[in-house]
């Protein structure tokens, strides 16, 4: 396994309509929700760089208040893997964050960000999403480059377990500023479990005996990596 190798190393919008808000009563007089989905927005700017495929248009300052406390609240109650749409609540409007790995029957991605708005109805043309394949990140590239040499798998499996992989690095830092953001930090798990799961998956593609099960020795070992170099 993939395992024995990295060992080495250690040695060398819609307007508001008529909306009843019972349940989902939020109280806007003191709080600027607005301000909070620009500061939402422009974290998903700031990290654009990230994605290969990427729908980042935005005028979100256009948004209702109401709105933006909307997504707000939702935010706190999602979990990982969870869509809103807001349709019922009179907006065309979603947000999502999701993360899934690799797997053997097709790619992963990632989708973290808010719909706000469609060519229909541009009242918030706002579209502020960040959403990748796997297959076109910056780790998955370098390996299939250094398939078959073990020098350069070495060294790309040593960065990795020492806490040195800048790409990881900055998309944890991507992550943790996001479920700041939306004060939800149920969500670190999911994502760290997710990360084990696509690190595993690439890791393993370096050995010629690649098997698709996951080893959950292997992936204790991985996630125990990420928990302690990337996202603590």
């Amino acid at each position: 396994m993939w395992w024995n190798i990295i060992k080495d190393t250690k040695q060398s919008s819609r307007q508001l309509i008529n909306l009843d808000w019972d349940e989902e009563a939020i109280s806007i007089e003191d709080e600027d929700c607005l301000k909070w989905l620009v500061e939402y927005d422009n974290i998903i700017n700031k990290y654009k760089d990230l994605v290969t495929y990427k729908m980042i248009t935005s005028n979100i300052d256009k948004a209702p208040n109401q709105l933006a406390c909307l997504i707000k609240k939702k935010h706190q109650q999602i979990s990982g893997g969870d869509e809103v749409d807001f349709k019922d609540y009179g907006f065309d409007t979603s947000i999502s964050f999701e993360l899934f790995p690799t797997n053997s029957g097709g790619t992963g991605w990632f989708e973290v960000g808010i719909f706000i708005g469609n060519n229909e109805i541009p009242l918030v043309p706002m579209n502020s999403v960040l959403t990748r394949t796997w297959a076109m990140c910056p780790p998955k590239m370098e390996i299939e480059a250094i398939k078959g040499n073990r020098k350069q798998i070495v060294g790309f499996a040593g960065r990795f377990l020492g806490g040195r992989n800048v790409w990881m690095k900055r998309m944890c830092g991507f992550l943790k500023e996001i479920i700041n953001h939306v004060n939800n930090p149920n969500l670190s798990d999911y994502c760290i479990d997710v990360l084990t799961e696509q690190w595993y998956y690439w890791l393993s593609e370096l050995e010629e005996d690649y098997n698709r099960d996951l080893r959950e020795k292997d992936l204790e070992q991985i996630k125990e990596i990420i928990e302690e170099k990337y996202w603590n």
